[in-house]
């Protein structure tokens, strides 16, 4: 759900807030999820890459905390597992050890990092198949309008 909202896709992000909304049955949780999710938009990738050839390609961007205020609320595995989701969508080449500890420290288990992280890569890739397929079909539309015209 925040990978959607972060990759400014407000229908997928809608769906998985409105099913969260249901089950967790608290406002407090879907509002600071909504706030940290503003908080975290930017645009990447971007990080830097170890000293060598590909260090001409490092740009600087936003490091994703969580606010205080959305700590108290979410609790420190929740917020870890954002920070954490925001570092894998946006800043993959800053991946390292000290965020899996991070992670760990938060109470997160190894196997319990793997699904996360797989969860976040899954919800990346299917918000850009939505992307793709919706710019597919606008573009199709738009060929079919053309040749009703033409013909």
């Amino acid at each position: 759900m925040r990978s959607a909202g972060v990759h400014d896709e407000p229908a997928a992000a809608s769906f998985y807030l409105a099913k969260l909304a249901k089950v967790a049955d608290r406002l407090e949780l879907v509002e600071a999820l909504k706030a940290e999710i503003e908080r975290a938009k930017t645009e990447g990738p971007y990080g830097a890459f170890l000293a060598g050839p590909l260090s001409v390609e490092d740009k600087a961007g936003l490091i994703y905390r969580v606010a205080g205020d959305s700590q108290r609320v979410l609790g420190a595995r929740l917020a870890a597992a954002l920070e954490h989701a925001h570092l894998l969508v946006f800043r993959p080449r800053d991946a390292s050890p000290a965020a899996m500890q991070a992670l760990l420290e938060a109470g997160w288990s190894s196997t319990a990092i793997v699904t996360l992280s797989q969860l976040v890569a899954f919800l990346s890739f299917q918000v850009r198949v939505v992307a793709g397929l919706r710019t597919l079909g606008a573009s199709l539309g738009h060929h079919a309008n053309a040749a009703a015209k033409a013909g």
